[in-house]
């Protein structure tokens, strides 16, 4: 069976981190802060109307595709590669507190937009923005805390589109269900997903219907990702994959160090598909530097 060779790569660099993360005692203790952060959010959610960050939130005003990018406009036909990307995302409680205060309800929503800054030669539009409402619940096992180590689960409902209609349309609706170990030094999700299915366009203009109909395909049916701190430097690494021979996927790692109090340097390279809806079928190589403003921890 024939593998594609950016799986290796891909093993290679998950090998190298996996080799860094080791170095257990130059590790800050991340774990510790993912359990103040759920602290510091349970203790918000009581106040009424209140929202607290979900996915982490930057700009990323120097953003370089070194690949073919869709314009995901007709009126946009000179593409530049370089553009600024950002993301903001917010979570607020439903129900707030249950099953023995170890279950929560919740709505998140984030919102990816790719904006053509730079390019006045077309009025400097947005390229693409990518939106994901979704409802998920969270629920902590009891009797792990004993072990150096906690996990939780979340199940939920998604759904992503970039709000366009007609040819340049794209969403898709998924079940998944996450896994989160807190390790002392290193962080590790898991994520596994199901599309709901749409019935198949017979024209492609009609609005119901199948917009995309072999994203599986290229997006894949599970993400990994790992997260560590050493020193004031959090690394993140991402994989997706689809575990076929004529392997589809994506890599992501991310660097981020303060600079202040408020914001930290970040860093964010991305290799594969699926980056977003408009250009989940092509493959995008982009380099990132920017500002973080809320981090996974």
């Amino acid at each position: 069976m024939a593998v594609n060779k950016i799986f290796f790569n891909y093993f290679f660099i998950i090998q190298f981190f996996v080799f860094i993360v080791g170095f257990q005692s130059f590790a800050e203790e991340a774990a510790e802060k993912i359990t103040d952060r759920l602290q510091e959010e349970a203790t918000v959610n009581q106040i009424p109307f209140s929202i607290t960050p979900h996915k982490p939130m930057y700009i990323l005003p120097l953003s370089y595709n070194f690949s073919e990018v869709s314009s995901a406009t007709q009126d946009l036909v000179d593409v530049d590669d370089l553009e600024t990307k950002f993301q903001f995302s917010f979570k607020v409680g439903i129900v707030d507190s249950f099953f023995k205060n170890r279950a929560s309800l919740q709505f998140g929503f984030t919102q990816t937009s790719f904006w053509q800054v730079y390019n006045k030669k077309s009025s400097a539009p947005f390229r693409e923005t990518n939106y994901e409402p979704e409802v998920f619940l969270t629920y902590n096992p009891k009797g792990l805390e004993s072990y150096n180590w906690s996990s939780s689960y979340t199940f939920g409902f998604t759904h992503q589109s970039n709000g366009r209609s007609s040819l340049e349309s794209r969403s898709w609706n998924r079940l998944y269900i996450q896994k989160l170990w807190d390790l002392k030094t290193f962080v590790i999700s898991t994520k596994a997903w199901y599309r709901i299915p749409e019935k198949e366009k017979i024209d492609p203009e009609e609005s119901e219907g199948d917009d995309n109909p072999q994203i599986n395909f290229y997006m894949g049916y599970f993400e990994l990702m790992g997260l560590t701190q050493i020193h004031d430097n959090t690394f993140t690494l991402m994989f997706r994959n689809n575990l076929k021979s004529n392997n589809r996927g994506a890599l992501q790692f991310s660097w981020s160090k303060p600079i202040n109090e408020k914001y930290k340097f970040y860093f964010q390279y991305f290799n594969g598909y699926g980056e977003s809806l408009i250009d989940y079928d092509r493959n995008s190589n982009r380099v990132s530097i920017g500002l973080i403003i809320h981090d996974w921890i």
